[in-house]
């Protein structure tokens, strides 16, 4: 059966209303990246861990995530649950946020396409198109928080393995240290200089993702459940408005972030 918006987050996930990373997940518990420490260099089985991770998750298809993110550099934060299919590159998600409110509450995703619900709105919304719920835009990844935390958590994943020897070559790809992760051993892995991956040594499953910007003023942390029978389904086209329909609507009310 085909859901819409509003009942996008499928029974059973972990619907946690968390203002960042989840201390219960493990490790970190705010956006901020725990892996100071510069670690050791690679073995080549580390390496080889790095150079799977997101190849694994393409291979995998699906997965269930957590992600929490500062909003910006004028504070606040933005924490997205839901689920990503990596081979269609789409997702849905339920969105926490300090914003006004018309803020998003849900919103799900594909290539050219953001699918916004703003409970706040759709009174409004439904004075122009009866029925509608759900606002469709292009995505903004230059100005939009939220659309950049998309794209990261979209681009968890690769076609293609990356050479083991080149990884072993690069002088920030580190060893940081053992852990363990929702009752789970893995091992951190620094993958850049800042980004690291959390990754399951058994089965070289990416279980999280730190990462930040240059000036480390917008950090985030993905949670990753790993599944290979996520599917994203979009809303249907009777309660979808375009956001050119309501330009001046969506001008006036829906340009706080996320």
């Amino acid at each position: 059966m085909r859901r819409h918006l509003p009942l996008l987050i499928v029974a059973g996930l972990c619907a946690v209303a968390i203002a960042v990373a989840t201390a219960g997940c493990g490790g970190a518990d705010s956006p901020v990246s725990s892996t100071a420490a510069e670690g050791r260099a690679l073995t080549r089985q580390e390496a080889s861990l790095l150079a799977g991770a997101l190849y694994r998750n393409y291979r995998t298809r699906g997965a269930r995530f957590q992600a929490a993110a500062l909003a910006g550099p004028g504070g606040g934060t933005i924490t997205m649950v839901g689920d990503i299919d990596w081979k269609l590159h789409q997702g849905q998600a339920k969105v926490i946020s300090d914003a006004g409110r018309d803020r998003v509450t849900e919103v799900a995703w594909a290539p050219s396409i953001a699918l916004e619900y703003r409970p706040g709105m759709v009174q409004a919304i439904q004075k122009v198109k009866p029925g509608a719920k759900v606002i469709a835009r292009k995505p903004d990844r230059a100005h939009r928080r939220l659309d950049q935390i998309i794209e990261v958590i979209t681009a968890l994943a690769t076609t293609k393995r990356e050479n083991v020897q080149l990884i072993m070559q690069r002088p920030q790809a580190r060893f940081i240290r053992e852990d363990t992760l929702r009752d789970t051993e893995v091992v951190l892995l620094k993958y850049g200089p800042r980004t690291t991956l959390w990754v399951n040594p058994e089965t070289g499953q990416m279980l999280r993702f730190e990462s930040s910007n240059k000036d480390r003023t917008a950090p985030i942390v993905v949670d990753i459940q790993p599944d290979p029978k996520v599917r994203v389904r979009p809303p249907l086209p009777e309660y979808v408005v375009s956001a050119q329909e309501i330009a001046d609507l969506y001008a006036k009310r829906a340009q706080t972030s996320p």
